[in-house]
C-alpha cells in the first residue's frame, strides 16, 4: 500500500514540475520573440511614416528605443520622424524642440565612447543656453 501511495504522489510532483518547467519556458519565450522585440516597433514606425503619420512613427520608434536603448539606428529614425512633425500649437512646439535635445541625449547613452555624439549634445546644449539674453541659460546646464 505504501508503493501506491508513492507512485500517485510521484506522478502528482512530476506532472506539476513538468508543468512549471512549460509554463517557464512559454514565458521565457514570450519575452524574448515578442516583448522584448524592438524590431517590430521599428517595422511599425517604418510604415506609419510611408503613411505620413509622422508622430504615431516617432512614438512607434521610441518603444523601439525604450527596448533596446543602446541602438543609434533606432535614435536616428526618432531623430527624422519628429524632424518632419509639424507642430499644431506653440506648446506642441516646445515639447517637440525638447523631445529632439533628449534625443541628443539617447545618441550618447547609445554610443558613450564616439565624441561626436557628446559634441552633438553640447552643441544643442549650447545652443539652447544662448537664447537666454542676460546669460541664465547656462544655469540649467549645472543642474
Amino acid at each position: 500500500m505504501a508503493s501506491k501511495i508513492n507512485r500517485k504522489f510521484v506522478f502528482v510532483v512530476g506532472g506539476f514540475s513538468v508543468a512549471a518547467v512549460l509554463l517557464l519556458v512559454a514565458v521565457v519565450l514570450v519575452n524574448q520573440l515578442w516583448i522584448k522585440n524592438a524590431e517590430r516597433h521599428i517595422r511599425s514606425g517604418d510604415e506609419l511614416m510611408a503613411q505620413g503619420k509622422l508622430r504615431e512613427a516617432y512614438n512607434m520608434y521610441g518603444r523601439a528605443l525604450a527596448k533596446k536603448p543602446d541602438v543609434i539606428r533606432y535614435v536616428e529614425k526618432m531623430e527624422d520622424a519628429l524632424g518632419k512633425v509639424v507642430a499644431e500649437t506653440p506648446t506642441q512646439a516646445i515639447e517637440d524642440y525638447r523631445s529632439m535635445n533628449l534625443m541628443k541625449r539617447a545618441r550618447t547613452r547609445a554610443q558613450p565612447g564616439d565624441p561626436e555624439q557628446w559634441r552633438l549634445l553640447i552643441g544643442a546644449l549650447e545652443a539652447e543656453a544662448e537664447l537666454y539674453p542676460r546669460g541664465d541659460g547656462w544655469l540649467s546646464l549645472e543642474s
